[in-house]
């Protein structure tokens, strides 16, 4: 996997990763298991926006890892509440997301034990991912 690769070019020990799939936490649900780096990259476009998606996106991928409900924030809202449960102390979420996103992430967090949130923007200059600490 793409992942994988990742890991192994830039020198990562195998053993200090740990790659999950499935339905968000449900491969660690039930585990007393805390993270100090959770990463996420989650179906966020909303189905309204399907225009501004390459048609050779739309073409190789799946709708269900492009497209996260209502507004794009299904699966947003999901990791921002359930993260908590999964992070060790001073532990750091990052979540990718649309531009338009981003004011409903800062309002939801402030609802949530996050002690910060701040929002990057990508080589666009546009609101791109957001960085969460406990």
């Amino acid at each position: 996997s793409t992942i994988e690769k990742n890991i192994r070019e830039n020198g990562i020990a195998p053993a200090r990763a740990h790659i999950y799939g499935g339905d968000l936490f449900a491969e660690i649900a039930g585990t007393k298991n805390k993270y100090d780096f959770i990463l996420t990259n989650p179906p966020y476009i909303d189905p309204r926006r399907i225009a501004r998606v390459q048609k050779s996106v739309l073409a190789y991928e799946p709708s269900r890892a492009l497209f996260g409900g209502e507004d794009g924030m299904e699966y947003i809202t999901r990791i921002l509440t359930e993260t908590p449960h999964y992070l060790a102390e001073n532990g750091v979420l990052y979540i990718e997301h649309e531009p338009e996103q981003t004011a409903a992430i800062h309002t939801l967090v402030r609802s949530l034990p996050y002690v910060s949130c701040n929002t990057a923007k990508d080589q666009w200059q546009s609101d791109r991912s957001t960085r969460l600490a406990l």
